[in-house]
């Protein structure tokens, strides 16, 4: 049974909500902690919840390529399992750097981390600047425009490249 439908759409909700919230507080409250912690939160249970979503999407691939259909969509699978990972790398990063820079707020996780040495202090370091900057939102961008063709190419495989105008138009950029 393909369980791959069921989990991927939590972390669709989690890490949309998370690029739309990230790219509307680069215009509107950019200063904002509560709406910092809430994006941050979003960011990294969303990515928590991509690794079953990765682990049930390499199953279904395994099950696809052993059927008829497997032969026919094999292009449109990798294609839809590269986009995937690289969807999951963005928002990796962005849930990696929100976890540090909450680390340092937790004083026993911080004072524990620190143990790891400069590696540590460079990884916070490179968070914050990240988290504050322009580079989290061009990241929020990159993630959403890589989940929305994931998703697109997922719903081709699951329907059909003619199931709606999107999916036509994004298989049609691929040449499907």
């Amino acid at each position: 049974m393909n369980l791959h439908p069921f989990f991927v759409h939590f972390p669709i909700a989690l890490l949309s909500v998370y690029a739309l919230g990230e790219l509307a507080t680069a215009v509107w409250w950019r200063r904002n902690e509560t709406a910092r912690h809430i994006k941050g939160a979003l960011a990294i249970l969303g990515g928590i919840a991509l690794t079953p979503a990765i682990a049930f999407g390499l199953y279904a691939e395994e099950l696809y390529e052993r059927s008829a259909a497997g032969d026919n969509l094999r292009a449109l699978i990798e294609l839809h399992a590269g986009f995937a990972l690289l969807t999951a790398a963005i928002f990796g990063i962005i849930a990696l750097a929100y976890t540090f820079v909450f680390a340092v707020r937790c004083p026993r996780t911080d004072a524990f981390l620190s143990r790891a040495g400069k590696p540590y202090h460079l990884a916070v370091a490179f968070s914050r600047r990240l988290t504050e900057g322009w580079g989290i939102n061009v990241l929020a961008l990159l993630g959403l425009v890589a989940l929305l063709i994931t998703g697109t190419l997922g719903a081709a495989l699951g329907h059909g490249a003619d199931a709606d105008f999107a999916t036509r138009f994004v298989t049609s950029i691929f040449g499907f």
